[in-house]
């Protein structure tokens, strides 16, 4: 779930929610504090607007760390490393607004800094084609586009038959 200003109608019982949210194993993603374009605004505000949003998350749900941040409007800032790491807060990831799944951690293809992700929504509308209804169908008509983790970090993936190459096996190991 990524929340910024005022999630749930704000005040205590937004933040009720967030907190019951983490109880209930969601995690709880920073979205920025006011849904900030991070490609339009300085790298300054942008880096103060992220803070902000991390330490909303922090005083509303005492002793969680939000690890990710959903760039708003999917707007990737100049420096690609801004979403991720400044002053304030340190990300393992920044997802995209939404296109396509993302790819396997341990893929060539996979940037932690720009992990594309499906939105939630119905098969309606100019953006239906981006959205959870078009996407669950395609890969369910094509299963081997599916990655799916075992849940262990100790432990990777890959498709039946298939074999990393051993310099990407490697870095798996010790990144993941």
């Amino acid at each position: 779930m990524y929340v910024n200003a005022a999630p749930f109608g704000g005040g205590e019982a937004g933040n009720q929610a967030l907190r019951w949210l983490h109880d209930n194993g969601f995690e709880i993603g920073n979205h920025t504090f006011g849904h900030t374009n991070l490609r339009t605004a300085s790298a300054a505000k942008a880096q103060q607007d992220i803070a902000k949003g991390d330490a909303f998350i922090r005083e509303a749900v005492p002793g969680y760390v939000p690890t990710t941040l959903a760039l708003p409007f999917g707007a990737r800032p100049r420096d690609e490393t801004l979403p991720v790491s400044g002053p304030g807060y340190e990300y393992t990831a920044a997802l995209l607004v939404g296109s396509n799944p993302a790819p396997s951690p341990f893929s060539a293809d996979f940037k932690a800094h720009a992990i594309p992700r499906i939105r939630s929504q119905g098969a309606d509308g100019a953006e239906a084609a981006f959205g959870s209804t078009s996407w669950l169908d395609q890969l369910a008509a094509s299963p081997s586009r599916r990655y799916t983790s075992d849940g262990d970090p100790n432990v990777i993936s890959y498709p039946t038959g298939g074999k990393p190459p051993a310099e990407r096996y490697a870095r798996a190991a010790v990144a993941y």
